[in-house]
């Protein structure tokens, strides 16, 4: 029983680093190319998958574009409100992050 635990743990995070990933090649292809220059094509090239593998991970484009915006908000709120419920295991690029003096 343990095992399968120890199975589900590290597939869970490995499916959490490849979403990371994703995020990651879709904020670096927007800083690139503009919101509307992000296609799945160029994405999945970008982060080095197939086409069909981001959609493995994510159900649509609008789907990427709230992973990006959630991680940004969490980002952008996690000093204000400090709380688990906001923890993202992946940053926005700093070129899109907001400097406090």
């Amino acid at each position: 029983m343990i095992k399968k635990t120890e199975t589900s743990g590290w597939r869970q995070a490995r499916r959490r680093s490849a979403r990371d990933a994703i995020v990651e090649a879709a904020w670096a292809l927007v800083r690139d190319e503009g919101l509307a220059g992000l296609s799945l094509r160029d994405l999945a090239r970008r982060a080095g998958i197939s086409p069909p593998t981001v959609y493995a991970y994510f159900d649509s484009k609008n789907a990427i574009y709230d992973a990006m915006f959630g991680a940004a908000a969490a980002q952008f709120a996690g000093p204000i409100f400090p709380t688990e419920s906001l923890s993202w295991r992946f940053c926005v690029p700093s070129e899109f992050t907001i400097h406090r003096a």
